[in-house]
């Protein structure tokens, strides 16, 4: 298996987890997981999250989900520019993170929807930060064939 093919893997299920944080630990009435209900109740994000201080809650539902979002694009991103750091892959980049920073100071004025918050912007940095050390680390390793 090859660097590209585990970095899309990972940015897969990162962007499943993120996915089901919005809509199954949120209790919405309908979500990733939510047709596992028919065959076993699925409640054990509500169950432990009860469990843990309210700002603790908050920061997982709201700040981690839009954290892992970013993740999950720059791992995609960088897996296109097969994990080279270099003008255009850094271009990219850069382009997904300032959209983040547009969309936070566009919620800031109202013209978009949602809520403005300065954690939500070290968390896209932060992710993209970690997804470029990821990369990296996975483009080093010397994956074996068959």
């Amino acid at each position: 298996m090859g660097s590209r093919l585990v970095t899309v893997i990972i940015s897969f299920l990162v962007m499943l987890f993120a996915v089901s944080i919005y809509t199954d630990w949120r209790c919405y009435d309908s979500g990733l997981f939510f047709w596992v209900n028919t065959f076993k109740p699925f409640h054990l994000p509500a169950t432990w999250l009860n469990h843990l201080e309210p700002a603790t809650v908050t920061f997982l539902l709201y700040h981690v989900s839009d954290g892992l979002w970013m993740f999950s694009f720059s791992l995609l991103i960088l897996a296109v520019w097969n994990l080279t750091l270099h003008f255009y892959s850094i271009l990219w980049l850069s382009g997904a993170f300032l959209t983040g920073v547009v969309f936070e100071f566009l919620q800031s004025f109202g013209v978009i929807g949602g809520t403005f918050d300065r954690t939500d912007l070290f968390m896209y940095g932060f992710a993209v930060l970690a997804s470029v050390i990821l990369s990296q680390l996975i483009k080093n390793i010397k994956w074996k064939n068959g």
